[in-house]
Formats: structure tokens, sequence, C-alpha cells
């Protein structure tokens, strides 16, 4: 027996791949590259990773995030959780470019062009962008979105007990890394429904009046398939709570976490076919922000719709199964509830927000899929409005991938504008902290409020007008981010009191109650060997209890 050497065991494995696999990986790189790069090569932070730099991987059981706790301890053991831009950057890229690869060959996209375009979008969606926001967590994530792609590919691939198993572990770890990318794999599923069923209408063929039965079974197979993960996930996310002793906290509802309220799921589902349609007439969780990429949406859906069009015609005209056409259309009426099913998948307490709706992206891929694969079944006699809809995806997506590529680095640059503008704030604070009289490098430092009034300071990010993306802010200058910012980027580490009582005793101490707030002279100054920064008045009742 002989081992093959390195480079021919590469070789062999790289003509396997098939090229429209190769391109969507390079194109995702390619892509990331140049939306990310600005953030991959600057230290920039937000009010997150303010918190978890150097090191963190930001909460995990208490949000119902096994997944990334037990992947955090895992890669703490030998390396550390670190937020290094671009070490973590590109290992993310790695993991999206296979979420791409394993996309493309799930659907098993013909055209290299198109193969190209979908990984280039899975590079920049809105929600990619946020990921990289936190990029001390970036690199979880987008493993978590691999492991979707994964585990919904898995089952297209190969039907048996073992491979069914594994896809629903991997379903179920990725979701208990970050609930939203549960989603990911339904959207992937409904748009591979949505194309099998089309090509069986498309096809012509109407002498197997049993043509239904593969379609079927793999809808079936597919929703046992995710409610097997979601149950998974439930078991392994409570186990891990109960050996770990953590409970679920009231934040934003995850206490009631697996309750069913069945007007809650039919309101949140007509939402979805809302932002469905909106994706094209108006904002969407910043998924659209300009009116380039609403037309190009508008194009690709019109582009899509023809041809979905007509394969159902091509279905009703050669007398097609009526099971197999009331399929397709449930699958396109399921298809707006895949891509926003975090909104049922939620509570109502929830904060939904754009790095949660990395499902979204299959509104373009879908249309893009659809225009690539089923054309093929129209020849010979592919009709000039076919092609035109084949250059209103080329176009369309293109559009969307260039527009994305800009907006990514415009928020970094917002992000980067909010950082100078908030460091040169605390640096002026800490100055005026050490020129108060009776200043020592051990006097211990409270302050009091959440909220900075200053009027002086309102210039912000200076674009958040027009790049205002989930994770960005016009200013981080906040009690929850103070001493964030004076420790880790201004190196003033004193003894920081912030315990509930030295609140209450500051907040009710008559001197303090009579200093202005900050920046006002005098909102700064020692009292009883302490030196109280006074943000915001204290509330009555606070002050009162």
């Amino acid at each position: 027996m002989t081992i093959p050497n390195p480079n021919q065991a590469l070789k062999k494995l790289y003509v396997t791949i098939p090229k429209q696999v190769r391109i969507a990986f390079i194109c995702t790189f390619a892509a990331g590259l140049a939306a990310h790069l600005y953030q991959f090569t600057n230290k920039l932070f937000n009010f997150d990773e303010l918190y978890n730099t150097p090191e963190g991987t930001g909460e995990g059981l208490g949000l119902g995030r096994f997944g990334l706790f037990y992947v955090g301890r895992f890669i703490k053991h030998f390396f550390g959780n670190y937020s290094l831009p671009l070490v973590n950057g590109l290992v993310s890229l790695v993991l999206i470019a296979l979420a791409a690869c394993l996309i493309v060959s799930g659907l098993r996209i013909q055209n290299t062009l198109y193969a190209g375009l979908i990984g280039g979008l899975m590079a920049v969606f809105p929600s990619v962008t946020c990921n990289f926001f936190f990029l001390f967590t970036a690199p979880y994530y987008s493993f978590a979105l691999m492991l979707a792609c994964l585990s919904a590919w898995l089952i297209l691939r190969k039907r048996n007990i073992v491979i069914f198993l594994i896809a629903v572990f991997l379903l179920a770890f990725s979701t208990g890394i970050y609930q939203a990318y549960f989603a990911v794999s339904a959207a992937f599923l409904v748009t591979w429904l949505i194309l099998q069923s089309a090509e069986s209408l498309a096809s012509g063929s109407s002498s197997d009046k049993q043509e239904y039965v593969p379609t079927l079974r793999t809808a079936l197979y597919a929703f046992f398939f995710l409610l097997a993960g979601l149950i998974c996930y439930m078991v392994l996310n409570k186990l891990s709570l109960t050996i770990f002793q953590v409970q679920l906290p009231d934040y934003q509802g995850l206490s009631s976490m697996g309750t069913i309220d069945p007007a809650f799921i039919l309101k949140r589902a007509a939402e979805s076919y809302a932002h469905t349609l909106h994706l094209f007439l108006e904002d969407v969780y910043s998924l659209n922000p300009t009116s380039v990429i609403k037309l190009s949406i508008a194009l690709l859906f019109a582009a899509a719709a023809y041809v979905l069009v007509k394969t159902l015609l091509t279905g009703l005209k050669e007398h097609h199964n009526g099971l197999l056409i009331a399929m397709y259309l449930v699958f396109l009426l399921v298809y707006p509830i895949s891509l926003f099913l975090v909104f049922l998948m939620v509570t109502p307490d929830t904060y939904v927000q754009a790095a949660m709706l990395n499902s979204a992206v299959f509104s373009i891929i879908m249309p893009v899929a659809v225009i690539d694969r089923l054309p093929l079944h129209f020849r010979p006699d592919i009709s000039f409005i076919t092609n035109i809809c084949q250059w209103f995806a080329f176009l369309g997506t293109s559009a969307v991938i260039l527009v994305y590529i800009w907006y990514a680095n415009g928020n970094y640059m917002a992000l980067q504008y909010a950082d100078y503008h908030d460091l040169a704030y605390y640096t002026v604070m800490l100055s005026q902290i050490k020129d108060v009289e009776g200043f020592t490098d051990d006097t211990p430092v409270i302050v009091l409020g959440q909220n900075f009034t200053d009027n002086s300071f309102k210039a912000g990010n200076l674009v958040h007008d027009t790049f205002y993306l989930y994770g960005t802010s016009p200013t981080y200058i906040s009690a929850y981010s103070s001493r964030n910012l004076f420790t880790k980027y201004l190196g003033y580490t004193p003894e920081f009191l912030s315990s509930d009582e030295d609140e209450l005793y500051f907040n009710t101490h008559p001197e303090v109650i009579a200093m202005p707030c900050y920046p006002d002279q005098g909102s700064i100054k020692m009292v009883d060997g302490v030196i109280v920064v006074k943000v915001e008045e204290a509330a009555t009742e606070e002050a009162a209890d």
C-alpha cells in the first residue's frame, strides 16, 4: 500500500471538487476581503467588543448557547479566546466559504458565474458584517453557519439513520452556538424543495403518476430533521444548564424559551410575508439599505417569478399530478416564512436585529438558483424573456454584492469615527480626574449614572444617518463602557467602585447631590476620599430606596 505525498493528495482532492464549488470558495474570499479587510486590519471596538477585549467569547450558557460555551472552552484550552482581527477574520471567512460551497453543492448550481455570485453574497450579506463587528465571537458564529449548512447538505445527500443522527446533532450544536442559524438550515431546505418540485413540473414528463413521491419524501424527511434538531437543541441545552447549574435569565424572554403561542406564531408568520415584500419597497432591518439594492431585489424577484410561473403553467399543461402542483405551491408559500423564521422562534420580548437574519440571504440565493437551473428544462425553446431573466440575475446579484461591500466599509468607517471620538472624550475626562485636588495613584473612582448629557459632544460617528447597521452606534460613552475604555485603551486601572451600596451612598450624599452633571465644571470631585464622576442625576425613587 502506497501513501500519497501531500502534493499528490491535494491534487487528487482538488480535481474531485466540482468547478462550481471551487469558484464559490474563491469568490467568497475575494468579496469577503473587499468588504471586511478594513475591520481585519484595524482594532475597532463597539459595546461588546470593549467588554471582551482582549479575551472572551460572550455569554454562552446564560443565553441558551451551550455550543458557544463548549467550543469557547475548547479553543481557550489550546489558544485562548483572543479578539485578533486578522486571524479571527480569516478563519471566519474560511468557514463562510465552506458554507457557500455546501449551498452551491446542495442546490446543484450549474453555472460557475452564479456559483461565484452566491459565494460573494455569502461573504458580504449584512448579517455577516454584523458578525464582524463582534470579532471576538465571529469565528464561532461563522462555525455555526457552516454547521447549519452542513447539516442540511447531509440530509440532501444521503438518507440513512446514521447520517440523519449526525445531521440532527450538527443542527442542534449550530443552534447552540447561536439560535438564529437554525433558520439557515430551514431556508436552505425550503429552497431545495422549491427547486426539486419545480424541476419535476418543468421537465414536461407526466407519464409517472407517482412523480410526487420523491419530493414528498424529501419534504417529510426535512421536516422531521428540523423538528428533531430543535428537540435535540432543547434537550442538550437543558442538560448543560443542569450540569453547570445555570438558569436562563429573564433577558429578552429567554426564561420562557420553548413556549408556544399559536396567535403569536400566526402574527409573526404574516409579518414574514410583509418583510419579504418590503425587501424591494422599504428598509428591512438594514438588509436593503439603498435604493439600488431594493431595485436589484425587485428585478431578481420579477425574473424568478416569471420562471416559477412558467414552470407552474408547464406543469398544468402537461397534466402533472395535482399533489405535486399542490406541494410546489405550498413550498412557495412557506418560503417567505423560512427567510424570517427567526421571528417565529423568538419570544415577544426579543429584540430582533440584522445579525439574527442570516437566513434572509436566501431571498437572493433562491431566485439565482431558480434562474440557474429551471431554464435548462425549457430547452430547446429558451425564450428571449428567459435570457433577459438570466441577465437580471447576473446584474442584480452583482449590484447587491457591490453595494454590500460599500455598506460594510462605510459601517466600519463609522465604527472607527466613534472610537476616535470616544477615546478623545475619555482622555479629556482622565486628565480632569488627575487634576482633582488630592489625587493620588491609589485614589478610588466611582462613575455615577449611565447616560451622558453632554451637549458639546454631538458629532458621534459623523455618518450614522447612512451607516447604521446593528453593532455600530454614534458613540459608546456610557457607564457600561467607561471602565473598559479607561483600563483597556487608556491604561488607567484604579480601584473602581461599582457596588449597589457604594452607588446608593454617593447618590444620596449631600455634596454629590449639589454637584452638576458632567462635563460641567465641578462634576468631578473628591468626596470622602473617592473621586466621584457624576454623569447624571440619580432617579428620585432610587435615591429614596
